[in-house]
């Protein structure tokens, strides 16, 4: 079967596996198409698919804590916050220092070229 390709993000996202993500995703296209028999793969059928996808997804990450997203309460959410800061000003002093040595050449040659 063919997935969504913004699976795998709303999956990660929501702190659900990708396998977990898929079965969710079956399950909703299959009701779907039972509660939409006539008009399968219109906008409405496609509208509650994803609305009902969603839904579900928001549900099996409160019932997954260690994976859980940020927002959900407990040691994971807290540890996501932690880990985001780390990585966060990781960043900011990598591109710090990027911008250092860039312009450390150019400062020695305006010094030396100074009387």
């Amino acid at each position: 079967m063919r997935y969504p390709m913004i699976l795998p993000w709303l999956a990660r996202k929501s702190g659900v596996t990708l396998p977990t993500a898929r079965r969710i995703w079956d399950q909703v296209l299959r009701e779907s198409e039972q509660k939409f028999a006539p008009e399968v793969r219109g906008s409405k059928f496609w509208g509650h698919a994803i609305a009902e996808f969603r839904r579900r997804l928001h549900a099996a990450s409160r019932r997954s804590p260690r994976t859980a997203a940020p927002g959900t309460q407990g040691a994971a959410s807290l540890l996501w916050i932690h880990g985001r800061i780390i990585c966060e000003a990781t960043a900011a002093w990598a591109g710090y220092l990027r911008g250092a040595c860039a312009a450390w050449p150019r400062l020695l040659l305006a010094r030396q070229r100074m009387p």
